[in-house]
């Protein structure tokens, strides 16, 4: 079962119709998604901690960048109407109410 933001809102809408303003910035709020998940991986992997260019140990450099993509994604769900989860709410920034 697939629980990606593109998944989840097709489930729920038709996304054919929808207006182009929404669709940019919902393909942009799925990219994002995805990114968020990359970096999540990749700290996953690596650790949180990391050596820095003189050996010392600091946090690894994914961890400010997955804050920074997790701020923007947010701001993307609300831009989209997604924030709160209600139809009436989406479908007015789709361009149906």
């Amino acid at each position: 079962m697939n629980h990606d933001l593109r998944s989840r809102v097709a489930a729920e809408y038709d996304l054919s119709t929808a207006d182009a303003l929404w669709l940019t910035l919902f393909e942009q709020a799925c990219r994002t998604e995805e990114t968020i998940r990359q970096l999540e991986d990749l700290v996953a992997s690596d650790g949180l901690l990391s050596p820095g260019s003189k050996g010392q140990t600091r946090i690894h450099p994914a961890v400010q960048e997955l804050r920074a993509q997790r701020a923007a994604y947010a701001r993307l769900l609300i831009q989209c109407g997604l924030d709160d989860h209600t139809t009436s709410r989406t479908a007015r920034y789709r361009g149906r109410g």
